[in-house]
């Protein structure tokens, strides 16, 4: 089994809010002759307004800059819509409810912004598009926010409806405060992005590049409207002391202090390690922030997120470097035409610049000018995205220049080391934020939030010399071995087995083709550990994200929503506690016209290689191997993110040699930290424990004996380090972060 990356120790993070995120349920049923003869549906429950209001929107158009790096995604119009003066009132089951559609004829996606948003704890907030394939919510009073607003992230559609409930009272007014500000239509949603929009031929996935890189998991896909646009940039979790979930960002990314609280933070937005043509999961988002700094002459953002991103969304605080002078080689974590995660490389050293364009904004020698990438470039939506020095510390953030495939050269980043403390003003700089209790810290290493709290892994049993695909089967039978076909197996499961008990978060299911049917929806199940699968211990629906629709009149309807060679990320509603391992099964159902599902599993393991894969027919549970057609052994392309309720397992960073496979507690330590390998083998490290300032607190030699290694610790302070161990016998590398008290 392998894990992603290595896993980082720190100080636990509590939440008190929950922003963009969904608190998961259910809104009313929204049947389709209903959306089909909504005149003739909804007269008996309107009160006021059509139920559906249009956006009028201007003309569309790209209006991007040939400087700045921003991918601007469509245009947004002010609106007031309220419970009182739009929509549909009504009652059922004991709710009062508040029905809106919106319309927007040729959108590719809407987005809307509630600027007053503020609800008491017993009422849910839903929106979706008409077929409720696409269902964000519930919101609740979780929600809630100093800013008393809420953003909720582009639905990939061209209708939408907002579903309001409270329990019904006499009197019939709402305890909530809502009121919809703000729509955009949107012409570019980044997973329907085809043609000219497409980064792939020119600047590599980050994630098959480097899919050990931690800093990928720091970067995020900013989504913000302002008064009359909407745009894409790109912004990274940046450390600081206090561990707080700053974001750093271009200046014009957010223009200004008050769009950061209704900008959404895309996480986890990009291609699985194994496969680059599958797209990536756009699920894990979340909504606010705070600008705590902003300087329009160095394009500085530093924004605080209303909370700290999940720990299934598997965040990291990246590194940086205020000191100067910098050195090649140089990379750039991006999300460019708003793609899934890019990096570009640079073999030249980074030259203290006045910018080519706007230099009556720009008037100081404040920007790292690159003059070529080696490999890949920047383009429109690459703004605000973090150049990264050879320690992997952040030194720039990106602002804009004239690279592009054709001409990888010529791009300017404001200075990490001139934006930390040219100005005065605290709100112009980042020293009183990265360094907030004044102890003269000019750079840090990165840092994983929730290391001491059992820290989120994406597992998998697929290997990299597995070739993926959906295998259709024979024999006289036809249909995907792992999917829909004439033998009608209805459901296909994947056996994990774990070092440790474990926690399960959610689930990435990877699929091949597809249709969504809402009256006949898929079932992600989650089982407990045995030779095949028995209890279910929960159970969730998988839903895509890619959705097309024509009209209908003044309605408009899904045609075809589609799954084809995606990703998508199925958060469960309650983590699931589970053994030291568990089945993920996926159900489906039968009925005519559908076209065949087909899951990605491995086509290519020979006889007595690992078996993984199971599925259910009359005869109950089987593995792949007893398939009466087409058998093998195989596994499912199904991945869960899970937490150990065990020690701390430490992932070797060098991807050859990960046998090391080190496990490290008690942590936080005192005195001593007691290591182990899975290996149970004999061998000898060395080890270096620093400082998060890179200073050197400890080394010396540890020697590992049936897999078992002890370190003393001799007269450390209390505080966070940095714990690298170096093994002989080609065992391996790994760094961990190590908390003492």
């Amino acid at each position: 089994m392998r894990h992603f990356f290595c896993i980082l120790i720190a100080f636990c993070i509590s939440v008190a809010s929950v922003a963009q995120i969904s608190g998961g349920g259910k809104p009313l049923k929204f049947e389709a002759e209903q959306l089909q003869s909504a005149s003739k549906s909804f007269p008996a429950l309107k009160s006021g307004p059509d139920f559906y209001q249009t956006l009028n929107v201007d003309t569309v158009n790209h209006n991007s800059s040939a400087d700045t790096k921003l991918l601007y995604a469509g245009n947004v119009c002010q609106t007031d819509f309220t419970p009182y003066n739009s929509g549909t009132l009504f009652t059922k089951d004991g709710l009062r409810v508040w029905r809106l559609g919106i319309v927007s004829k040729g959108a590719t996606a809407i987005g809307i912004v509630f600027t007053e948003f503020n609800i008491p704890s017993d009422a849910n907030l839903f929106i979706y598009n008409p077929s409720q394939s696409i269902v964000k919510g519930s919101f609740t009073s979780a929600n809630n926010n100093k800013h008393n607003m809420l953003a909720i992230a582009p639905l990939p559609c061209d209708s939408l409806i907002i579903e309001y409930s409270e329990p019904d009272t006499q009197g019939g007014a709402f305890k909530g405060n809502l009121k919809i500000g703000e729509a955009s239509h949107n012409f570019i949603y980044p997973t329907l992005k085809v043609g000219p929009w497409d980064s792939d031929k020119c600047i590599p996935h980050a994630m098959i590049a480097e899919p050990e890189n931690p800093v990928i998991d720091a970067v995020c896909s900013i989504y913000t409207t302002g008064n009359s646009q909407s745009w894409y940039g790109t912004g990274t979790l940046i450390n600081n002391p206090d561990h707080k979930p700053y974001i750093i960002s271009a200046g014009h990314c957010i223009k200004g202090f008050e769009l950061s609280k209704t900008s959404v933070f895309y996480f986890q937005y990009h291609v699985p390690a194994l496969d680059t043509l599958v797209q990536g999961s756009r699920e894990l988002s979340i909504c606010g922030a705070t600008t705590v700094a902003y300087a329009e002459d160095l394009d500085l953002a530093l924004m605080e997120l209303n909370q700290m991103p999940p720990k299934d969304y598997r965040p990291y605080l990246a590194g940086w470097d205020a000191t100067e002078p910098q050195y090649a080689p140089l990379k750039c974590i991006q999300h460019p035409n708003g793609d899934m995660a890019k990096i570009s490389y640079a073999n030249v050293n980074p030259v203290k610049s006045k910018t080519s364009f706007e230099t009556s904004k720009f008037p100081y020698k404040t920007f790292w000018f690159i003059s070529r990438w080696s490999k890949g470039c920047t383009q429109e939506g690459s703004s605000g995205s973090a150049l990264l020095n050879a320690d992997n510390r952040i030194i720039g953030t990106l602002t804009g220049g004239s690279s592009a495939c054709y001409n990888p050269k010529d791009d300017y980043y404001s200075q990490l080391s001139e934006q930390y403390s040219f100005h005065a003003e605290s709100t112009k700089r980042l020293k009183p934020w990265l360094d907030p209790h004044n102890q003269g810290i000019t750079f840090m290493d990165g840092y994983n939030p929730y290391s001491t709290d059992q820290p989120c892994h994406r597992e998998s049993n697929i290997d990299t010399e597995d070739d993926l695909t959906a295998v259709h089967i024979d024999g006289g039978a036809n249909g995907y071995m792992a999917g829909h076909n004439s033998l009608g197996y209805a459901e296909y499961a994947e056996k994990f087995t774990f070092d440790y008990d474990a926690t399960i978060y959610g689930v990435y299911v990877m699929t091949y083709k597809g249709k969504y049917n809402a009256s006949h929806p898929v079932k992600v199940n989650v089982y407990g550990d045995g030779d095949t699968p028995s209890e279910i211990l929960g159970s969730e629906e998988l839903k895509p994200i890619e959705h097309k629709y024509k009209y209908s009149g003044e309605i408009l309807n899904t045609i075809v929503t589609k799954w084809n060679k995606r990703e998508t990320y199925v958060r469960l509603s309650k983590p699931i506690e589970v053994k030291r391992g568990c089945f993920i099964g996926v159900g489906i159902d039968y009925y005519s016209g559908l076209d065949s599902l087909g899951l990605y599993q491995t086509a290519n393991r020979a006889w007595g290689a690992d078996n993984t894969a199971y599925f259910r027919g009359a005869k109950g549970w089987q593995p792949f191997t007893s398939y009466p057609v087409s058998s093998m052994p195989a596994a499912i392309w199904i991945e869960p993110v899970v937490s150990y309720n065990g020690g701390t397992p430490v992932e070797a960073v060098n991807g050859d040699n990960q046998n090391i496979n080190l496990t490290i507690y008690p942590n936080p330590a005192s005195g001593y930290v007691n290591l182990y390998s899975k290996s149970d083998t004999d061998f000898n490290a060395t080890y270096t424990i620093t400082d998060l300032c890179g200073k050197e607190a400890q080394k010396g030699y540890v020697e590992f004996y049936n897999g078992h290694g002890t370190i003393l610790l001799n007269n450390i302070s209390t505080g966070s380090y940095i714990l690298t161990i170096n093994a002989d016998k080609d065992q391996g590398h790994s760094v961990t972060h190590l908390q003492v008290r």
